[in-house]
């Protein structure tokens, strides 16, 4: 076990960690125009290695559109499936001094809530186009949709404007993820908060990885995505794919193909939900001689998971803890053939980060807190182990991890109760060979009447189809009861216990 030393916070600067620049210096870094900064994951692409030369013309382009407009000091929605599109959106608009504001997903409900809320949107997503005109009513918003279609050659002056160096680290980045009351909940962090956890991260890691290519199954538009899949390579000068990965054997054959054109390794951005998926015929069998290293947040992996995907692999994961309110936190890494035991089980915190118990819940202090200068009370139950690790114990609120996707059960909840068909609602998470959400719900009576006229199936479908507006397809709940009165125990009470046992244990179908 390595040894843990405190580490004081004010003493993380670049300096300390050669190669590492900020953001706000990245076309004044040195690096030739001919460098490669991001790689396409797509087989078919002839020439798949996007040069640094590309990266500073297309935001230059895009900043240029950005001027356009009367845009300095507002507000600007940042949507894209492709990680390097989002890397030009980002650079571009913190270099027009427009705040980026990052939505969880682009589901129609939550792009109509955004649109009330900023100025414009850069996407890469026809859908996203769509949602906004279709979805807005009035909409007079401006929608930039990369790439854009001509992109003009550098002027002198452009260069060298591009190329000073700015400091961007009281600028802020808006990101919304699933709040604890059922509204999306805006977290907003300074990129200096992010770029001094890019240093955490490369103090940790850096030496042991070497000049790795990043490759994820993860998305840039959560904080762990954004942090490890691209803000981490792209200070430090390293590469990253640009697509993101959803199988793993379209995953083996990028790398794979990568390993053949340029010769390098790579580490893997992934998580539980993905990691526990990986079987023998997936196509990752010893694609650890090429990634030896494979990085898990979004929730814990289950033991018996991460030495499966090991086995298979030969790649050893290491799994992150932590927030979108404090980043990370903690880490542990579990090698292969390892007893599971609270002794192995221990998270580490990161070097800088302060830890303490308040009423049982973990309370974090770090400069990657979006309280930096106070501490952050989780909904975390933990206990610490004597050498100053400490063990996960469950939580105290209603956000639930599906696919890693963060979910407020009570947000899920509340928006059923405004169904005309439904009088109560209750969700549980179910386990299984895969979680999902289940719905205990009372029906009204016109939900009554429909249920007859038509059919549980039919209503069934209704209702996922009105929560599809605001939750992703992989939240929407797959078990559903419908009940004249919700369980009571002697005190009156609905528990989850009694909700659960409506459920059968065979394994969890989509229910029709």
């Amino acid at each position: 076990m390595p040894e843990i030393k405190p580490v004081d916070v004010m003493s993380l600067n670049d300096e300390n960690v050669p190669g590492v620049r900020r953001l706000g210096e990245l076309f004044c870094s040195g690096r030739s125009a001919g460098e490669c900064v991001a790689w396409s994951g797509a087989q078919k692409v002839a020439a798949p290695g996007i040069t640094f030369g590309q990266f500073q013309q297309d935001v230059a382009a895009l900043i240029a559109v950005l001027a356009a407009g009367d845009n300095e000091g507002k507000k600007w929605a940042l949507y894209c499936e492709d990680s390097y599109r989002f890397l030009v959106g980002l650079i571009a608009l913190l270099h027009s001094n427009i705040t980026p504001v990052l939505p969880m997903n682009i589901q129609s409900g939550v792009i109509e809530a955004l649109a009330r809320r900023v100025d414009g949107f850069v996407s890469d997503s026809d859908v996203l186009s769509s949602q906004v005109a279709l979805g807005i009513e009035n909409n007079t918003l401006p929608v930039v949709t990369l790439p854009l279609s001509a992109v003009k050659s550098l002027s002198s002056e452009e260069s060298m404007k591009l190329q000073s160096a700015i400091d961007f680290s009281a600028r802020t980045i808006e990101i919304y993820t699933s709040g604890s009351t059922g509204d999306p909940e805006v977290i907003v962090k300074k990129i200096g908060q992010f770029e001094e956890e890019v240093i955490t991260l490369e103090r940790c890691w850096g030496d042991s990885l070497g000049m790795v290519a990043y490759v994820a199954t993860v998305s840039h538009q959560h904080i762990y995505g954004l942090l490890f899949r691209l803000l981490w390579p792209v200070c430090t000068g390293r590469i990253f794919f640009s697509t993101r990965f959803e199988f793993p054997e379209s995953m083996a054959a990028a790398i794979k193909k990568f390993k053949e054109s340029e010769g390098g390794r790579v580490v893997m951005v992934s998580s539980p939900a993905h990691i526990k998926r990986v079987s023998e015929n997936a196509g990752l069998t010893n694609i650890g001689l090429y990634g030896p290293v494979t990085f898990s947040s979004g929730g814990p992996l289950a033991f018996d998971a991460n030495m499966h995907y090991q086995s298979i692999t030969g790649s050893q994961v290491t799994e992150v803890f932590g927030s979108s309110e404090t980043g990370g936190i903690a880490w542990r890494s579990l090698r292969e053939g390892v007893i599971e035991s609270d002794d192995n089980l221990g998270w580490i915190p990161f070097e800088g980060v302060e830890l303490s118990l308040v009423d049982g819940l973990l309370e974090v202090k770090s400069k990657h807190c979006v309280a930096s200068d106070d501490a952050f009370q989780m909904a975390d139950k933990v206990e610490f182990l004597g050498d100053g690790r400490f063990l996960l114990r469950g939580r105290a609120d209603r956000i639930a991890k599906i696919e890693e996707k963060r979910v407020s059960l009570s947000g899920v909840e509340a928006l059923l109760l405004k169904h005309d068909w439904l009088s109560d609602a209750k969700v549980v998470v179910l386990e299984g060979r895969r979680q999902c959400l289940g719905v205990v719900a009372c029906l009204s009576t016109e939900g009554d009447e429909t249920l007859v006229l038509l059919n549980k199936r039919v209503v069934v479908d209704v209702l996922k189809e009105y929560l599809s507006t605001v939750f992703e397809p992989v939240i929407l709940p797959r078990k559903w009861r419908f009940v004249s009165a919700m369980p009571i125990n002697a005190q009156g009470k609905t528990v989850v216990s009694d909700l659960c046992l409506l459920f059968d244990n065979a394994e969890i179908k989509d229910e029709k």
